[in-house]
């Protein structure tokens, strides 16, 4: 069964050429699950182009695979916005035993409650605390720490603003990554993930979509095509999580 039936009915499927420059696909929280990301990537790239394809953060932690959709994204030039598991990895990497932000718990405390251990296993397969100093020892030096360390906390588009966690009244930009709470209503299209919806999007038309479906929890990976230049959601593709991905979080 297609997985996008019920949903795409309420969005305006026109324009489905490629060559649509108007177009953008922004991926969900991915979390590690390389093999659902590659699956529907193939999908995406029949009706957006390759420099054209955008990601609410979250690519890793939680899932077994983080390097492997780390180095997809690179490989492939998809863009994403900074996320709360890219910011915490950062921290961690730079310093274990420093303070996350307000929290009164250490970086490295936060970096394994928040499922850090899956990309630290990922490189060195270890989950340790001895792997954990050879996965620093590796990360730091990496091209892979130096890309979340550079990821944006948004892109701006004339009608369309994607971050992790979406953009609520007088916040700063360290607030995207956490938010919970609903998006303010803008002038733009809010595009974010960060609380999952066990498979189906949350949307509210001009003002907001939330795009991640738990693919790590058992359900699907989404990606919506937009146009950016009016902020219309012109389709939804969706992965359910492949078999190979398939774990205890």
């Amino acid at each position: 069964m297609n997985p996008n039936s019920n949903i795409n009915k309420h969005f305006n499927n026109n324009g489905n050429q490629k060559t649509d420059t108007l177009k953008i696909a922004v991926f969900g929280d991915i979390h590690g699950c390389f093999h659902t990301l590659s699956e529907l990537y193939d999908k995406v790239l029949k009706t957006v182009d390759k420099n054209s394809i955008y990601s609410v953060g979250d690519l890793i932690d939680r899932g077994e695979y983080s390097k492997n959709v780390l180095q997809f994204c690179v490989d492939n030039g998809i863009k994403p916005v900074m996320g709360n598991h890219e910011h915490i990895t950062t921290c961690v990497i730079e310093n274990p035993e420093g303070k996350y932000l307000d929290y009164n718990n250490r970086n490295l405390d936060v970096f394994v409650s928040n499922g850090g251990r899956k990309t630290q296993y990922s490189f060195v397969n270890s989950s340790s605390i001895f792997g954990f100093y050879k996965f620093r020892e590796e990360f730091i030096d990496s091209d892979f720490f130096k890309f979340i360390k550079s990821l944006p906390f948004k892109y701006e588009f004339e009608k369309v603003i994607i971050t992790h966690g979406g953009i609520t009244h007088n916040s700063e930009e360290i607030d995207w990554i956490w938010n919970r709470n609903m998006p303010d209503k803008m002038d733009k299209l809010q595009i974010h993930g960060h609380t999952p919806c066990k498979g189906e999007i949350d949307y509210i038309e001009n003002h907001y979509i939330n795009i991640d479906t738990g693919c790590v929890y058992g359900y699907k990976l989404s990606c919506a095509v937009v146009d950016k230049k009016n902020g219309q959601i012109i389709e939804i593709l969706q992965e359910n999580l492949r078999k190979e991905d398939n774990t205890k979080v």
